[in-house]
């Protein structure tokens, strides 16, 4: 718009700027050069924001998500937003499986990976974005072999030796927040071994003593053996076979009961260190879904956890070849027994 002039002397070329634009107003009463005949001058002390008083320039909120790229499996990870005032928002979070959640951030439990939304409003504007968070595994790898220092101790009547395989199952875990209602395998599966040999087969005793009676002998046994009928009272396997001089029988005995229990010890590690059982854990690691597509894999006797732990325990079970020595007297049953013994009891 032009901007005209209120003359302060009739004729004068002087004259008082009266501004027609809006905005900040015109630096009110410049004096400038202006032309008497057409009553208009040039100029003056402007009229504000682009002379109509109006800003087009809407201010947009300054608002940021953070959230993690990645996050190991069953770690906590939380996404937040950052503005200068956040009291004044309202927020609606969403991820792949929930919605609803309110506030500033959100965390949870990690299970998956997941895209989180988020929007936010105030009185006048929005604003929305998007966030990828993605697993990394936890390296389980397989079970370290099984190598357990041998211990002696007392076992069932007759039992030589024993491999105990040992195994806990695995643990369910369950999403939290962005994942509530995802579940995963928490905690891997733990495998370890224990191996015996029963007292009675100690090089430096002390041993078990057993109650003998030499009239429960058979004839065999007595005509091998005569001295048996002065033992009264208990004996140990190594008294008795001392007396009766079968103690290279019950050395070699001995042996074959170690030999028997790492055979079964071997086993056992050829199948941890089987492609199907890193396979397995891998699979096991990246289980995730549902609490009814989860839980029965690591509880069923057809789910994955147990259908490997019967495969891992047959292999160790059938590794061992059966025990045989010729010495004659050993205990079983309640009975002192005059026999070659075979063996081979896991």
């Amino acid at each position: 718009m032009g901007e005209t002039c209120e003359w302060v002397a009739y004729l004068s070329t002087t004259c008082v700027i009266i501004s027609t634009g809006g905005g900040g107003g015109g630096g009110g009463g410049n004096e400038e050069e202006c032309n008497p005949e057409t009553g208009s001058c040039g100029g003056g002390g402007g009229g504000g924001n682009n002379g109509d008083g109006d800003n087009d320039d809407e201010e947009e909120l300054e608002i940021t998500l953070f959230c993690p790229e990645t996050v190991e499996w069953g770690r906590v990870a939380k996404c937040e937003v950052v503005f200068e005032n956040l009291e004044e928002l309202t927020f609606a979070w969403s991820s792949d499986w929930i919605r609803g959640h309110t506030g500033s951030s959100w965390s949870g439990t990690v299970t998956d990976d997941v895209t989180i939304s988020v929007s936010a409003t105030d009185s006048t504007t929005g604003w929305n974005d998007t966030a990828k968070i993605s697993v990394t595994d936890r390296k389980w790898g397989v079970p370290p072999r099984l190598n357990p220092r041998l211990e002696y101790m007392e076992l069932d009547s007759g039992q030589g030796g024993e491999f105990r395989l040992i195994t806990r199952a695995p643990q369910l875990g369950a999403g939290t927040g962005p994942w509530n209602g995802r579940y995963y395998v928490r905690k891997a599966p733990t495998i370890s071994g224990e191996l015996y040999i029963s007292t009675n087969y100690s090089s430096g005793g002390p041993w078990p003593r057993y109650p003998f009676n030499y009239r429960n002998l058979p004839p065999a046994a007595r005509a091998a053996c005569p001295e048996v009928e002065f033992i009264g009272g208990s004996i140990s396997y190594w008294s008795l076979n001392s007396k009766c001089g079968s103690l290279d029988g019950w050395d070699v005995m001995r042996k074959q009961i170690l030999r028997h229990e790492r055979e079964h010890r071997d086993g056992y590690n050829s199948y941890l260190q089987n492609p199907a059982t890193s396979t397995f854990f891998s699979d096991l690691e990246e289980l995730t879904g549902s609490r009814s597509d989860v839980a029965p894999e690591l509880t069923n006797d057809s789910g994955m956890w147990k259908e490997y732990r019967k495969k891992l325990n047959a292999a160790g079970v059938n590794a061992a070849k059966p025990t045989t020595s010729i010495y004659p007297f050993f205990y079983h049953l309640g009975n002192w027994v005059y026999d070659v013994r075979t063996g081979g009891r896991h």
